[in-house]
């Protein structure tokens, strides 16, 4: 987008997630097709830590945008804001430096990691309530990570508190040998 916030450049990814053809967003206001994105902080509060490359970039954060039916899909936004520095373009003295701010809005469509992260939610909990239903008391150990999970009907069964054990692996937990 160039500095009063109009599409200058579209590609084709853009066009399949927003399924708007370039041509009818070209000139256009980039709010229209991003309607929330005044609302974002981060772009109203410009990053100096690049200023002196007249280069700046904020994000990622998630935005709605709106498809050309209508419908929303969430987006992961990230926007650059560039200052252009050029030499001598036709019609202009010799030496003489141009300036253009520019706005390169990179953005990847979430709506499958949203699904994902959604129905991974809807999971544990239906785990859970399962776990607690049964009245099992379960562990679950991460080697990855060197974590334990223990359920809070385990330590139950153990006499144990909830906060009396951690998830740190090889830690030794029993009722003759209780964390310290």
């Amino acid at each position: 987008a160039d500095a009063a916030g109009r599409v200058e450049l579209f590609n084709a990814a853009a066009e399949r997630i927003l399924g708007i053809a370039s041509e009818d967003v070209i000139g256009e206001p980039v709010d229209q097709l991003l309607p929330r994105l005044a609302q974002v902080d981060e772009l109203n509060q410009p990053d100096e830590s690049h200023a002196d490359a007249g280069r700046t970039m904020v994000g990622p954060f998630e935005v709605e945008a709106v498809r050309r039916d209508g419908t929303e899909v969430p987006l992961e936004l990230v926007v650059s804001r560039s200052l252009l520095r050029s030499g001598t373009r036709q019609g202009r003295r010799s030496g003489e430096t141009v300036e253009h701010r520019v706005f390169v809005h990179t953005f990847r469509d979430i709506t499958e990691t949203r699904q994902a992260a959604q129905a991974l939610k809807q999971s544990e909990e239906r785990w859970k309530f399962a776990l607690e239903g049964a009245g099992d008391g379960v562990w679950d150990w991460d080697i990855a990570n060197e974590k334990v999970f223990y359920s809070r009907r385990w330590k139950a069964m153990l006499g144990l508190g909830d906060a009396e054990v951690g998830d740190t692996a090889g830690e030794e937990v029993s009722p003759a040998n209780p964390p310290a």
